[in-house]
């Protein structure tokens, strides 16, 4: 074993073996073995390893070491990049073979063979370029350094390779670039040029030709470029150049006139910027000059853009370097409602709406006053209160000095877009609200219907006189009521299902009304008041549902907190032409009206006629459903219906909601209600869902019934047991929500293993099961959950009854 003394620090060997003495004694012979050099020399081995992983690993070169039969015996981390190969897949690999294109194999063992011979070769001791090949088969280019060294007798090979693919491409987009320059500067209208820090021409495009009448070789390494001013100007910019230039190392433009080779006088807009080098010492400039001689063409651009301001459609403000309003066109008065009398020489701050906090304007002002650009979204406030959203950017403007001389704001109203991108955010919501009503309605369905199956069965087993049956009674009509708040939730969701039916509107809105007791707040009475024997209208029971409950939602926002009343009518009334006329697009008639009426604060009469718009609304961010009265509208007029609105304010509003009824003879004497019917069976019915308390009671249900039942919880297990026996079962109940198959999915493979199988599909949510999929899928019947005893027993007897 090995051990450290405590008071040497060294460390030691110790082997101990046992001795018998002269008198049969034992005794230890212990031998110490002093290694504390080989520890310090392997620990200074594992820490030179661990160093050099560290180093190979961290670099962004490959690094590859190479035995003498061209083998890979080292890879690091950057091979596997630039390469793609793993290092257990490189290790071991022929060098070549593995990163060469084939056609530089022969070459290469020609050249492997002489590095063995002398350690040397054509790429050893220098860099050079060459084509490999990645895992990929694709070919790129490298820079190889590999140098070698010998150990056991042979030569080794270690190489460092770098991918500079991105170099070529670099080589070459600087090539195409100084091209370009060439292409663009040779063709410019405007002179480029650079001149050394003496202010001695370097470069010079073609126009000089055109704008001085010089050729390029005049000017370059022969002109200074202050040798082209007038002589009464020529020292005020020789020593501008040299000592303001130089000292800010930059300038944006000036105009300054200089004289052709021809004794004539053009007048230049001369702009630049100084040349910096590495060292960030300035070595001269480099700029751009354009002839502006002729005045009136420029008279005539300010023109033209003074009038394409005037007739934007972006908002324009052009104010003085301490904010003063100087400048206002025709779009910002509509925008804002403020005329240019109104704002002019007033500060910008007359438009703030509060919506911002002063850290915002203080971060605008000192963007712009530092010469900078400032682009953002800001929300002012017109003159009518209102608010408006516009974008765009507020630039600071300079003289030929460099100083700002005003400031140009240009912004978009953009109010219309930032309502819709809200009106989206709201219909998300609304959907995720849907999604997560019908989760949770399909639970519930599941539970009513375990509920209200066990109930008729202890029923069953009750006399019909005793106080348990009775209680149990009560217990079904509390399922049967639960069991319509869920198609209530999947009505208010949009997850229901909507027909356009001939509707009785007297059981919808009592059932609303129900369901919105709950919905708002118990301050607020909820009246109602309904005709007896109502004709029917022909509609799409959702979507009235939705126009209930959005006008009376509406309406306890109107009360808000304090105490109120809505009031809900529904009554039947003719209507003449002299209403319908200015209702379209109603015509003369009997219709049905349902009238909606609040206590709350009105509406006032400068928006009444906004009410209706798309994104109108008069509620606080993050309230109302986000629907609005526009949607109201719209499913009124696709019933052939219209709304109207009286309203005061501070006294509540009346909506008036109008559907136009159907003429269905209706029956002279009272009919009396239908027994229910259970019909019984004696066939074998198979019965799949994956909740066991809903199979324990199919499977009593049914047996009463006279059927025959089985059960599974497992979709898989059926689909075996179908191959076994396809004729065992005469009918099948699946779920249509299942773990790892759908009751459409397996009624799709039993119908292929037996075709004309009767099949019931059984579903939670009635919105998910589509027509088209239940018949491809062979399904004959599809029932909603919770259903009682005889629709079940209804469905199973025609599911079998009509079976081919």
């Amino acid at each position: 074993w090995e051990r450290t003394s405590v008071k040497t620090g060294k460390m030691y060997e110790i082997f101990q073996t046992p001795i018998r003495n002269q008198d049969n004694s034992i005794s230890s012979l212990m031998i110490l073995h002093d290694i504390t050099q080989h520890k310090h020399r392997e620990n200074e081995l594992r820490d030179r390893e661990q160093r050099f992983q560290a180093i190979t690993g961290s670099v962004f070169d490959a690094i590859v070491l190479i035995n003498h039969t061209g083998e890979i015996v080292f890879w690091n981390a950057a091979g596997e990049r630039i390469f793609g190969w793993s290092c257990s897949e490189a290790i071991g690999k022929n060098v070549h073979e593995l990163l060469a294109p084939s056609r530089f194999h022969a070459a290469a063992l020609t050249g492997l063979e002489e590095f063995n011979l002398s350690g040397q070769g054509n790429a050893v001791g220098k860099i050079t370029e060459l084509t490999a090949v990645r895992k990929n088969g694709e070919e790129f280019l490298i820079e190889l350094s590999l140098s070698s060294f010998r150990m056991h007798d042979h030569w080794f090979a270690s190489g460092v390779v770098r991918d500079i693919t991105e170099r070529q491409k670099l080589y070459e987009a600087i090539r195409q670039s100084e091209l370009r320059f060439r292409q663009v500067t040779d063709n410019a209208e405007e002179w480029i040029w650079e001149v050394d820090q003496d202010g001695l021409y370097t470069y010079s495009s073609s126009a000089v030709q055109n704008i001085l009448g010089y050729s390029i070789d005049e000017v370059v390494g022969k002109k200074y470029f202050y040798d082209f001013f007038l002589p009464e100007e020529r020292e005020k910019f020789k020593e501008l150049a040299f000592s303001e230039f130089a000292e800010k190392r930059s300038f944006s433009h000036f105009i300054n006139r200089n004289m052709r080779k021809d004794g004539a006088i053009v007048t230049i807009d001369s702009s630049g910027v100084a040349v910096i080098d590495q060292q960030g010492e300035m070595i001269g400039y480099r700029g751009v000059d354009k002839d502006i001689t002729e005045r009136l063409q420029a008279e005539d651009e300010r023109l033209r853009l003074f009038t394409a301001i005037e007739q934007a459609a972006a908002s324009v403000l052009i104010t003085s370097p301490d904010g003063t309003i100087e400048y206002v066109n025709p779009a910002f008065e509509k925008i804002t409602g403020y005329t240019i009398d109104e704002v002019f020489g007033k500060n910008p701050k007359l438009l703030q709406s509060g919506k911002h906090d002063k850290a915002f304007y203080e971060d605008l002002w000192k963007t712009i006053s530092g010469g900078n650009v400032w682009t953002g979204r800001i929300i002012n406030r017109r003159k009518d209160g209102s608010l408006v959203y516009e974008e765009g950017a507020i630039s600071p403007v300079r003289d030929v000095n460099g100083n700002i001389v005003n400031y140009v704001q240009v912004t978009q109203d953009i109010t219309k877009e930032v309502e819709l991108q809200n009106q989206l955010v709201q219909a998300q919501k609304l959907e995720a609200i849907g999604t997560l009503a019908g989760g949770i309605a399909h639970d519930f369905n599941n539970i009513i219907f375990a509920i209200t199956g066990f109930t008729e069965l202890a029923m069953m087993d009750l006399p019909a006189d005793s106080r348990a049956r009775s209680n149990m009674e009560r217990v079904m009509q509390a399922a049967q009521r639960s069991g319509d708040m869920v198609k209530q939730i999947l009505a208010f969701s949009r997850r229901g299902h909507g027909e356009v039916l001939s509707l009785d509107l007297t059981p919808l809105v009592k059932e609303g009304l129900k369901f919105l007791r709950g919905a708002i707040p118990s301050t607020i009475e909820l009246r109602q008041s309904i005709e007896p024997n109502l004709d029917k209208i022909q509609g799409d029971a959702i979507k009235i549902h939705q126009v209930l409950m959005n006008l009376c939602i509406n309406a306890s926002h109107a009360i808000k907190d304090a105490k109120g009343t809505i009031a809900v009518e529904l009554s039947q009334m003719g209507l003449g032409p002299d209403f319908t006329e200015k209702n379209p697009p109603l015509v003369p008639g009997k219709y049905v009206r349902l009238r909606v009426s609040d206590t709350g604060s009105g509406i006032a009469p400068e928006i009444m006629h906004k009410i209706f718009d798309p994104y109108f609304t008069t509620k606080e961010a993050g309230k109302g459903t986000g629907l609005g009265l526009s949607v109201v509208q719209d499913i009124v007029r696709s019933h052939n219906g219209a709304i109207t609105l009286n309203s005061e304010v501070g006294k509540g509003s009346t909506f008036d909601v109008f559907f136009p009824v159907i003429e269905e003879q209706r029956p002279q004497v009272d009919e009396k209600p239908v027994a229910d019917v259970t019909p019984t069976g004696k066939e074998h019915i198979l019965v799949v869902d994956d909740e066991s308390h809903l199979l324990e009671m199919y499977e009593r249900q049914l047996k009463r019934l006279g059927y025959e039942v089985t059960c599974s919880t497992n979709p898989e297990e059926v689909l075996e047991l179908f191959l076994t026996d396809p004729l065992k079962f005469d009918l099948v109940i699946t779920d249509f929500t299942m773990p790892n198959m759908t009751g459409i999915d397996l009624a799709t493979e039993l119908g292929s293993i037996r075709p004309g199988l009767p099949i019931i599909l059984c579903s939670g949510v009635s919105q998910v099961v589509s027509d088209s999929a239940t018949k491809q899928a062979g399904i004959q019947t599809v029932i909603y959950k919770p259903l009682r005893r005889p629709e079940i027993a209804q469905a199973i007897r025609k599911a079998l009854d009509q079976k081919p």
